[in-house]
């Protein structure tokens, strides 16, 4: 059997064609709030001169070649669009929008792939605070009342988990990290004494992330969406301090069903 006798077989797309429309009807609901808000809906360029890529990203290489075929430069696929946005912003334009694909270059995983479609959105003139009750209307008004993943439910509708990352590091570690947040060794010890594994080598971020994946996320986002804030000033490049403890960032997940879906932050403008 070839591949287009494969394609046309009447069962190929047996329980595919549901999430297609579904995935169609999110995006339309997605557009239709921010439209209704007046967001501008912008498309920038994929393909960038720089890999824009954060610490723990790595970008698609590729070459531009010259017009005679006879040299190229080095181009990259964005990982975000949010360094062309920005120059959006700084042109001028308050509220955008944009639903793009982007790109990560990494193996796939259950929860990551290399190839994905990212909403990215910028609203000047409000704070992180209200950005998070922004966030929360337009998930609650593109989705389904409860969201069911690899065996959690999530209810959007009933009032969201709000933690700051102090509060969810004593609630689900028994760690208090805000005396500790240069002490690399003390949080070794912390960390060991709740059987989270160091090593010799990591550095206080290191030890934050292993406690982080292996005591807090996995009961995030169940039986309701949580957001988690104000990360330390270390973790959160680009976010504005905040202005009543510098030590801390405006910067803040949402998490369902123990999957990070969102990052965002008040922007650092200095």
């Amino acid at each position: 059997m070839n591949n287009s006798e494969l394609w046309w077989r009447p069962d190929f797309f047996a329980g595919k064609e549901a999430k297609l429309i579904k995935r169609a009807k999110i995006i339309k609901s997605i557009r239709d709030f921010f439209d209704d808000k007046s967001f501008l809906e912008v498309e920038t360029p994929i393909l960038q001169k720089n890999s824009g890529a954060g610490l723990h990203m790595h970008s698609f290489k590729t070459e531009l070649k010259s017009n005679d075929l006879l040299s190229s430069n080095d181009m990259f696929l964005q990982t975000s669009p949010e360094f062309t946005m920005k120059k959006l912003l700084v042109a001028g334009l308050p509220k955008i929008y944009q639903i793009c694909k982007s790109f990560r270059n990494a193996d796939n995983s259950p929860n990551h792939s290399p190839e994905f479609t990212m909403l990215e959105w910028y609203h000047t003139g409000i704070d992180y605070k209200e950005l998070m009750a922004e966030l929360t209307q337009m998930v609650r008004s593109c989705s389904d009342k409860v969201i069911n993943w690899k065996g959690l439910k999530s209810d959007l509708h009933k009032d969201w988990q709000i933690l700051s990352v102090v509060e969810a590091f004593k609630l689900y570690a028994d760690i208090d990290i805000e005396d500790i947040l240069e002490d690399t060794d003390e949080f070794k010890i912390r960390a060991n004494n709740i059987g989270i594994r160091t090593d010799r080598e990591d550095n206080w971020e290191d030890i934050f992330f292993r406690i982080f994946l292996e005591k807090i996320e996995p009961n995030l986002g169940s039986p309701v969406p949580t957001i988690i804030y104000d990360y330390p000033i270390s973790m959160a490049a680009l976010s504005k301090p905040k202005s009543s403890d510098p030590r801390f960032a405006e910067r803040f997940e949402l998490f369902i069903c123990g999957l990070e879906l969102a990052n965002a932050y008040g922007e650092l403008t200095d």
